[in-house]
């Protein structure tokens, strides 16, 4: 357990992190995941651990975000600071991971849901149909709304940060992957 927890920890606090969950409760989350795992971990079908962790952190993700809606708190995540040796590469970092954020949080949970697992995490297609129990061809079609909603975020976000500038086209999603 402790190796599946030291491996993919980070793959589980980003996944939460994306799929709403404050930064201040990721921690919280993930360990209501690795509990659950813990249990379940004999039932986990050999090659398929990363899609049930992700179909697991999905339900608490939700869990979590229904809870802290009826809970009126202060966020201090815009508090936290990063200390790094490039001070101003580490800001841009976390500008882009707030942006992201920001774009993901426009979206409905069934279609962010899917486009975190696709474009960020790099499940497949079926595989995200398997963890989500869902048939492929809806995983395509909220796929293909996801993209549509977030290059509209991206355009607004664009045209909010600098008005009347011609933009390139967004770039992949993917690029965040490890942020």
């Amino acid at each position: 357990m402790r190796e599946l927890v030291v491996e993919h920890n980070s793959f589980v606090w980003r996944s939460l992190r994306r799929l709403g969950v404050r930064e201040a409760d990721c921690a919280d989350g993930c360990q209501r995941v690795w509990v659950v795992v813990a249990r379940k971990l004999e039932t986990i079908q050999s090659g398929k651990l990363e899609s049930y962790l992700f179909s697991v952190l999905v339900r608490i993700a939700s869990d979590m975000r229904r809870y802290n809606a009826r809970r009126p708190d202060v966020d201090f995540d815009e508090l936290e600071f990063e200390v790094a040796p490039d001070a101003e590469g580490a800001l841009e970092k976390r500008r882009a991971r707030a942006l992201l954020d920001e774009i993901l949080s426009e979206m409905s949970w069934k279609l962010r849901t899917v486009f975190v697992m696709f474009e960020i995490e790099g499940f497949s297609a079926l595989e995200i149909a398997e963890a989500l129990e869902l048939r492929p061809g809806t995983v395509s079609s909220r796929l293909r709304l996801a993209r549509r909603a977030f290059e509209r975020g991206v355009e607004r976000q664009r045209a909010r940060l600098a008005p009347g500038v011609e933009q390139e086209s967004p770039g992949a999603p993917c690029a965040l992957r490890d942020s």
